[in-house]
């Protein structure tokens, strides 16, 4: 059990958005996906159920809709542009707003977590600082794992892991820039990043990965390591260009802590309640037990439920 999990909240709603699109409720014309607001809060509520402490905290980090995905665009326009250039129904955004709404006043324990310009996988180190004891990470992002250390653990929805864990797993420990190596020379297909060198040998990768700094060490230094293959060698000088620009858009920038949001959420029955009803979505038991006290509807909303199976 962890006193903190930290948590990929993208990552998350993207993926309760896979699976709960069918319900959409409108308010004040805009459409909500109400089912994936559900889907979600209840993903955090096993995750807290599975891993937190009690009295432990949920940080929940935000992409901000001005994210670094803009300035890594720069770099590689293809950054990410499954994302961005999806026919994305205006729903999915809007529900994303709202749903940091409704967890402002879900939980106690919730912290959200956002910075202007930048992507949630930017505020890990951050949040971390914050965090002396026991942590978990979760994402399925890759990245995420470069935070591995002996008191933080890395969750990808599937397994698991320590460092030791990652070592047997992957190979070698996501120390110092190893990850950021890896990536860059094997691609990452849920960043739209392209393989840097197709068909590469893992041997060869980790071989790699254990002698050499960074993508610029590899690349000036290859040439003279007599245990990687002319062959090889030719290609990774062929991909360099490929390799470089990979290893930026993987690379973490640095966030200015006062550019940082911490929102340290606070239950409240009345403010949860009307979102509820609002949304047409089922009562907790916390709320029917104060039913007496349920909070109505604002005379300044009006809502109607749609039923539907959405199409990206």
């Amino acid at each position: 059990m962890y006193s903190n999990l930290i948590i990929d909240s993208n990552n998350l709603y993207w993926r309760a958005v896979c699976t709960s699109m069918q319900d959409v409720s409108e308010i004040e014309g805009a459409e909500i996906y109400s089912a994936v607001l559900i889907n979600f809060i209840d993903r955090i509520g096993q995750l807290k159920r599975k891993f937190l402490n009690p009295g432990g905290k949920v940080f929940l980090l935000f992409d901000n809709p001005k994210s670094t995905i803009n300035l890594r665009q720069i770099i590689d326009e293809n950054y990410k542009h499954a994302r961005a250039n999806k026919d994305v129904p205006k729903a999915f955004w809007d529900t994303l707003v709202l749903l940091q709404e409704i967890l402002r006043v879900y939980d106690n324990d919730f912290i959200v977590v956002k910075a202007e310009a930048f992507e949630a996988d930017d505020l890990v180190v951050p949040v971390l600082k914050k965090c002396p004891s026991m942590s978990l990470l979760i994402s399925a992002d890759l990245d995420w794992s470069r935070s591995l250390t002996e008191t933080v653990h890395w969750f990808n929805f599937k397994t698991l892991y320590t460092l030791d864990i990652f070592k047997d797993k992957y190979g070698f420990y996501p120390d110092g820039n190893r990850i950021k190596i890896y990536k860059s020379i094997r691609g990452d297909k849920s960043d739209c990043i392209e393989i840097g060198v197709p068909h590469i040998p893992e041997k060869i990768v980790l071989h790699l990965l254990e002698n050499y700094e960074d993508i610029e060490d590899v690349i000036q230094n290859v040439f003279r390591d007599d245990l990687v293959s002319s062959l090889w060698k030719g290609r990774i000088k062929e991909n360099r260009q490929r390799l470089i620009t990979n290893y930026q858009l993987v690379d973490f920038i640095d966030v200015p802590e006062k550019d940082i949001q911490y929102i340290e959420c606070k239950y409240s029955l009345k403010a949860l309640t009307t979102w509820y009803r609002l949304l047409d979505m089922p009562f907790e038991q916390r709320m029917l037990i104060s039913k007496n006290k349920e909070a109505k509807p604002s005379d300044f909303f009006s809502k109607k439920k749609i039923t539907r199976v959405s199409q990206f």
